[in-house]
């Protein structure tokens, strides 16, 4: 039995803080950056997503596809530490302004964003497998899942 004194609480909170902020830092969405396209689309159309990093506190995205050569959907997209949180905003066409997601789970090579305030999507989830790429959007009662693959 060793006596606890003000010292060892003070060591061991040390050692606590500094391994939860190297976990935090190493923490980061560089494992989403290249070129990708989407292998579960619809016959006749193709989908593509870019993603590129800025700074270490921001990451943006475009994502569009294409039917027969012609641009039929298109949003940028942008990943953003501010105050030492993460979110997700999503700029779709004709907006004024991006939607934004927080996110509330990052572990490895995935994350969730969230939005409860609006109805679809209400939660974005991606996670990298690989050379492949899984994203999902959804709500309680929908769920949309995008299959990529890396390109170069």
């Amino acid at each position: 039995f060793y006596p606890i004194n003000m010292r060892s609480i003070f060591i061991l909170c040390i050692l606590v803080i500094s391994f939860s902020c190297r976990e935090q830092a190493s923490l980061n969405f560089d494992w989403l950056l290249g070129n990708w396209e989407r292998v579960n689309e619809e016959e006749g159309k193709v989908t593509y997503e870019f993603w590129k990093k800025i700074t270490d506190k921001e990451y943006k995205g475009l994502s569009f596809t294409l039917k027969s050569n012609d641009t039929i959907f298109k949003e940028n997209m942008q990943l953003l530490k501010i105050d030492g949180k993460w979110n997700l905003h999503v700029l779709a066409p004709k907006e004024p302004h991006p939607t934004v997601f927080k996110v509330t789970t990052m572990e490895g090579n995935s994350f969730i964003a969230e939005n409860k305030e609006i109805e679809f999507p209400t939660k974005i989830a991606y996670k990298q497998m690989d050379t492949s790429l899984n994203a999902a959007v959804s709500n309680k009662e929908m769920k949309i899942s995008f299959e990529f693959k890396k390109i170069e």
